[in-house]
């Protein structure tokens, strides 16, 4: 066989030495006994007491063994002395005969008295072994108790149901230096800070009163006197009939975490902006100062900033949308919206949000810096309006330089209008009226004066002040109503015009009459800078393509061209190279090309002239 383990074996040697020692205790109490009964048997025989008294002397003998042995030893020794009682005091002696029935009764009242007697010490041993027990495992169990919570790393007390302190762990008494029964009045002494007692008793009242956990910060008084923030938590422990038994309490040192807090908040009330904090999952954790000053409400109601008026309504939508999936996916995003101020008006800020991940790369929080740009918002859109009545005076312009040729262009389809229903008269003067023949003049009528509408509708778009509107549309079809609108004054200076105008162009989207304007004023710069020229053939090359970029317009002419060093130079505002101009057509179409989100420059064309092109985002769109 295997020999034991030595702690198995230790565990044997020390079983095996208790039960001998306890064999050997009993038999020298029932030797004790024996003894006893000898001595008494002997010294009572010799004085011949009468059976009475040594049966009386014999059950005091074992009422005091029954306070040392154990039940079946007093079961011998009352044997034992019911024979000696029979066999020297009961008549006659040296017989075990009984002739007396008085004697029968005074040895049978020794048996049943010793017996009851014997039984009933017996049961109070055993209680009273077993209440030893439950002592010694109570104080076992304190024990174990008393060193798991010396073990927390924290401030551990223990109270009854109705709130009164029971213990605390030795952190507790060396943290405030001061007995338990010192601690137990710490509602009334200096525990607690005096600025936070009033708040903390009405909140452990509220708690024992109701039975739910408690949790709360509160500032508690060291040794030394420094007071120290500390987390305070109460949880209450209930028994199997749902009663509370007690309640425990921990209190955590938290000061070195505020400590960092105020920093934190001290340096984020130093931002020029509106800071706030968010948890990982987008919950508002804290502000700075300049949050409670323009909102003017407190934490809670910002928290719910997705479903009250913090948010400007139409902007509340699209916000949520964004912020949803910026949580998503953990990327910093930016965004524009409308806040509402403590007077009730919404201002324009400029919203980034940022994650702050921990040493495993998960976010730990959020950082969120608004920034006020209302003033720059309508500074942008007083520039806008700025650009746009730019526009449109340069559009007056244009139109006036081509009000001569722009008549010929209407004149010419009233003169037609006029010449078919001259010969619509003529078809019915007729005998018999020649109605097909009218009916043909009165259609070429209706032609040419919708040809006529369509002119004055393009020059009044152009004409008139109206704000910007986007559209998607076809800018090959645009360029084709440009073309029209120019072809007087391309007539009249001699040019050649060639459209490679590309196929399946995608649309694009923005201000039709905007861009058209660009258009219109490259195509009537080139025709000028060609009439200007007296030799050579005056060609003007006007194309489309779709490329990585988008869509991209080039106007390309034999004119003059221009100096190379000035190819920029030519946008700037009130750079000119007519005599006439004012410099601000080119400057106006690069601000409308950059509005659009593409690009304006110029170019030297070989062999001679200049290429003035522009890039449009396209609109893609599907079969």
């Amino acid at each position: 066989m295997n020999a034991p383990a030595p702690s198995q074996a230790g565990l044997v040697i020390v079983g095996a030495t208790g039960g001998h020692t306890a064999l050997l205790h009993e038999a020298g109490y029932f030797l004790l006994g024996l003894v006893s009964l000898a001595t008494v048997t002997g010294l009572y025989f010799w004085l011949d007491v009468p059976l009475v008294g040594a049966a009386f002397t014999y059950l005091v003998v074992l009422v005091l063994l029954s306070l040392v042995s154990n039940f079946s030893s007093l079961i011998v020794l009352s044997l034992i002395g019911v024979c000696c009682l029979n066999y020297f005091f009961a008549p006659p002696i040296y017989s075990f005969r009984v002739d007396y029935a008085q004697d029968l009764v005074t040895i049978s009242a020794f048996v049943i008295t010793s017996f009851v007697v014997n039984c009933l010490v017996t049961r109070v041993r055993v209680k009273q072994r077993d209440h030893i027990r439950v002592q010694e495992a109570l104080r076992k169990n304190e024990r174990s108790l008393r060193s798991a919570i010396d073990g927390i790393a924290g401030l551990l007390a223990i109270r009854a149901p109705n709130g009164e302190l029971e213990t605390v762990n030795r952190q507790c008494l060396e943290y405030f230096g001061r007995s338990l029964e010192e601690l137990k009045n710490w509602g009334t002494s200096d525990a607690v800070h005096p600025e936070d007692l009033p708040r903390v008793l009405e909140l452990f009242k509220r708690a024992i009163a109701s039975g739910i956990p408690y949790h709360f910060d509160q500032r508690l008084r060291r040794f030394d006197g420094e007071y120290r923030w500390f987390d305070c938590r109460g949880v209450p422990i209930r028994d199997d009939s749902g009663r509370i038994a007690r309640w425990y309490v921990l209190l955590t040192d938290i000061e070195d975490r505020t400590r960092a807090e105020h920093a934190l908040r001290s340096a984020l009330d130093g931002i020029a902006g509106l800071i706030v904090v968010l948890t990982p999952n987008g919950e508002v954790e804290t502000v700075n100062r300049q949050v409670f000053e323009y909102f003017g409400r407190s934490l809670e109601w910002l928290k719910n900033w997705g479903t009250n008026d913090t948010v400007h309504p139409e902007d509340l939508p699209r916000t949520l949308e964004v912020f949803k999936r910026a949580l998503a996916s953990g990327n910093s995003f930016q965004n524009e919206l409308r806040l509402r101020r403590s007077d009730g008006e919404y201002r324009w800020f400029d919203t980034r949000h940022v994650p702050i991940r921990d040493d495993s790369g998960r976010i730990a929080r959020w950082y969120v810096l608004a920034t006020d740009i209302e003033d720059r918002t309508r500074a942008l859109a007083q520039l806008e309006q700025m650009q746009s009545d730019f526009a449109h005076m340069n559009r007056v312009s244009m139109m006036g330089e081509l009000t001569a040729s722009l008549s010929h262009e209407i004149t010419q389809p009233i003169a037609s209008a006029r010449i078919n229903a001259r010969a619509a008269q003529n078809f019915l003067d007729m005998q018999p009226p020649g109605l097909g023949e009218a009916r043909e003049a009165l259609s070429r009528i209706v032609g040419d004066t919708s040809r006529a509408g369509d002119i004055i509708n393009r020059i009044r778009d152009h004409v008139k002040k109206a704000p910007p509107r986007k559209e998607q549309f076809d800018l090959n079809e645009a360029i084709n109503e440009v073309i029209v609108l120019a072809r007087s004054a391309i007539i009249k200076n001699g040019v050649w015009v060639q459209t490679r105008l590309s196929e399946g162009l995608f649309p694009v989207h923005g201000d039709r009459v905007q861009l058209q304007q660009v258009a219109l004023n490259l195509v009537l710069n080139a025709v000028e800078a060609m009439g200007s020229t007296e030799a050579g053939t005056r060609e003007l090359l006007i194309s489309t393509d779709q490329d990585h970029r988008g869509v991209v317009v080039a106007v390309r002419d034999s004119g003059p061209g221009l100096d190379p060093s000035h190819l920029e130079r030519v946008f700037d505002a009130f750079y000119t190279t007519k005599s006439s101009g004012m410099g601000m057509g080119l400057s106006i179409c690069r601000s409308i090309i950059d509005a659009h989100g593409g690009r304006l420059w110029a170019e030297s064309n070989e062999p001679r002239g200049a290429i003035f092109q522009f890039t449009l985002p396209d609109v893609q769109v599907g079969p």
